[in-house]
């Protein structure tokens, strides 16, 4: 499906960057290899991706870079902007009005009393973790 996708996005690239029978039975089992690990959804949000940013059909490290869209890709506030919500909303958590619910998840991951006593230098990082995991 990747390769019928690729060479109509692409058209004449896409067979000059695999020009023969060979070349794309190689290229398939590759790819397939490297994508295993990901969801039928990450590999279509990522060809959706190569539209706008790959005038060439991109490499495997190229793709598997889009199939990790950023919080604000999703329509999610950034880490920082979720990081400084968190701190607010660990005072009150369950009275809060949370932007999203995977920045309250993300936060309670962290520990709310964490978020409210520790310094930012210490949980910026924890939390982040936890919020990269959590829109994943």
């Amino acid at each position: 499906m990747l390769f019928v996708r690729f060479g109509n996005i692409y058209t004449h690239k896409y067979h000059t960057a695999y020009g023969d029978a060979q070349s794309v039975n190689y290229a398939k089992k590759e790819w397939a290899l490297s994508l295993r690990d990901f969801t039928q959804a990450q590999i279509e949000w990522a060809i959706e991706k190569c539209k706008d940013d790959f005038a060439w059909p991109p490499s495997i490290s190229e793709f598997k870079a889009l199939m990790q869209p950023s919080a604000e890709q999703l329509g999610l506030p950034s880490t920082r902007n979720a990081y400084v919500e968190a701190c607010l909303g660990a005072h009150r958590p369950q009275t809060f009005q949370w932007s999203h619910i995977a920045v309250k998840q993300a936060a309670r991951l962290s520990d709310f009393y964490s978020l409210k006593s520790q310094s930012e230098s210490y949980m910026l990082p924890i939390f982040k973790r936890h919020y990269a995991k959590v829109c994943e």
